[in-house]
């Protein structure tokens, strides 16, 4: 799911562009307080990318919420439909709660006109201008260098060389999923289990899932855009779309990330400079009040009536690369892992047969994840002591997925 406007931009940039004009006039420079918003009005929002992958399109709809609502509000029980200029009409069905899903796969064409059309269930009529796929584009290049930034940060940067088809094709976009490998410091393949309460004992059973390498997924959570506009040929390079600093946990093991690049119409461009600069505000009490952004789409009935979004179709192309953290970083210690485990202050050790004290202790630490990551034999046998440690410590699906990506390259 690749969703053209983020969460964060919902929970932050929508906020930003209907609540700031509204909030309750501040009356103390000192004194803390939570805004509450004093009037408030309902607005659909819409989130629609048409692109030219042959697949299922998808359609997000949601409302917006009070400033001090921190919820998505799903538009739900919609009609949504896609019309062309050749008589093509593309019907939407709901696959979740405001996630509207094309019933066919469909692909948008260079030069043909595409329109939506959104009826809720409370009776509103929504429809877009037509829009058309002004040209196509392909990521040539991503590439991963070491970099220092302005602030001495040093890190990875992900960065990205595009082309645009032809003159019409000078306004980029780009997208960004990371996929990184998490491997516990410490895995047995054997769970510790509570045999007995009464008396107490412990014992081991063979563990019946992965739990040692998993993989975790993150998309990116903001606008990054650039223009060939200006430029002599439609091309842009040296586009970074991440920064990662050498210590982010995400680099320990292997790490994969799939760039996306979006070829958009000018109008498309110039809404989401607007949004990208609302959603860099640190503050909705800021001077510059960001207001309302308009889009493409229009209440039927209510030409005047507020909707924020705008339904478009663009030529879309990625590519994948794969690094480990010393493809990069020749020098010093990999990052540290994403929780402590150390043993001299998250491990708790214990006999096979705890004291009752001891058990109560054990048991609710087990309830809670723990998990056996040692144990000790004895001088004549038999096993002396288990230690635990805290779940992500020998459990990597606290952090993640065991299931490996069918992507994924060792």
């Amino acid at each position: 799911m690749n969703p053209i406007f983020l969460d964060r931009l919902k929970s932050s940039c929508y906020r930003k562009i209907l609540a700031a004009p509204i909030l309750l006039i501040i009356t103390s420079c000192i004194e803390t307080f939570e805004p509450v918003t004093q009037t408030f009005e309902e607005i659909l929002v819409v989130e629609a990318i048409i692109t030219d992958e042959l697949r299922k399109q998808q359609i997000l709809l949601s409302k917006t919420t009070p400033l001090e609502n921190n919820e998505i509000e799903p538009e739900t029980d919609a009609i949504v439909q896609v019309t062309d200029n050749v008589a093509n009409t593309y019907s939407f069905s709901e696959s979740a709660p405001g996630v509207y899903v094309s019933n066919s796969e469909f692909e948008a064409e260079v030069g043909r006109e595409y329109a939506l059309s959104i009826e809720t269930s409370e009776g509103g009529s929504y429809k877009s201008g037509n829009v058309t796929l002004t040209g196509t584009g392909q990521i040539e290049e991503i590439r991963a260098e070491r970099i220092t930034n302005a602030n001495g940060t040093d890190g990875v940067a992900i960065l990205v060389d595009g082309t645009g088809s032809d003159s019409n094709s000078t306004f980029f976009r780009y997208e960004y999923e990371e996929t990184y490998q998490i491997i516990t410091p410490f895995a047995i393949n054997l769970d510790l289990v509570v045999v007995s309460e009464n008396p107490p004992v412990l014992d081991t059973i063979v563990k019946t899932r992965e739990e040692r390498v998993c993989y975790n997924t993150i998309g990116s959570n903001r606008i990054i855009l650039s223009s060939a506009n200006n430029l002599s040929q439609n091309k842009v390079e040296n586009i970074q779309v991440h920064l990662i600093a050498r210590d982010n946990p995400i680099l320990k093991s292997r790490y994969s990330i799939l760039v996306k690049q979006f070829i958009h119409s000018q109008e498309a461009y110039s809404y989401y400079e607007t949004l990208s600069r609302i959603s860099d505000l640190e503050s909705v009490f800021s001077q510059l009040q960001p207001g309302f952004v308009e889009g493409n789409i229009e209440a039927i009935e209510n030409p005047d009536k507020n909707v924020i979004g705008i339904f478009e179709v663009a030529s879309v192309s990625d590519k994948r690369i794969f690094f480990n953290f010393r493809d990069i970083f020749q020098d010093g210690n990999n990052p540290p892992y994403f929780v402590s485990c150390n043993p001299d202050t998250d491990f708790v050790t214990t006999s096979p047969s705890p004291n009752p004290n001891e058990f109560s202790v054990i048991q609710r630490l087990l309830n809670q994840g723990y998990k056996l990551i040692s144990y000790e034999e004895g001088f004549f046998g038999g096993i002396n002591s288990y230690t635990i440690a805290p779940p992500a410590c020998g459990n990597c699906t606290v952090l993640g997925s065991n299931i490996e990506p069918e992507f994924w390259e060792d």
